[in-house]
């Protein structure tokens, strides 16, 4: 691969983005597994909030977490099925349970801005950046954030 090829690719990101109430989100493409919509969640006897529950993916047991309780927004209903996203990190993974799934878009990594000053510095950290849309905000995540608070709690 050329040099300039490598810089490229480097440079450039496609996300899945997906949405969680009113605001939309998204995830490097290259850290999803899939998207599922076809399997039970089964809640946990815990009240752990930022967990929604498993799911059983081709005999592995899956950590569901709440997105909503993870970045700081109001709590979502819970249910007994949804729309996952399944990624990994560091090897293991988790899946995020959203309300719809939306679109690939790809952007150079310049284009994300930082997370404003303002925000919670516990959700802060859980954003990548933010990616400005013709129409809205794009809030890229952090999965590596995710990873570290399900180890912590």
């Amino acid at each position: 691969m050329s040099q300039l090829m490598a810089a490229t690719s480097a440079d450039s990101l496609e996300l899945i983005t997906f949405r969680t109430g009113d605001m939309l989100f998204g995830l490097n493409i290259r850290q999803v597994r899939e998207i599922n919509c076809q399997l039970p969640l089964t809640p946990l006897p815990c009240d752990a909030r930022h967990l929604c529950g498993v799911i059983s993916l081709r005999g592995d047991v899956l950590t569901v977490l709440n997105l909503n309780a993870l970045v700081g927004l109001p709590p979502s209903p819970r249910r007994s099925d949804g729309t996952f996203v399944i990624f990994e990190v560091d090897g293991e993974r988790m899946a995020l349970c959203v309300d719809a799934v939306d679109d690939i878009v790809s952007c150079e990594r310049a284009q994300l801005l930082p997370v404003p000053e303002s925000f919670p510095v516990r959700c802060a950290s859980d954003f990548s950046g933010v990616l400005p849309t013709a129409s809205e905000l794009l809030y890229v995540l952090d999965p590596q954030m995710f990873a570290a608070e399900r180890r912590e709690e």
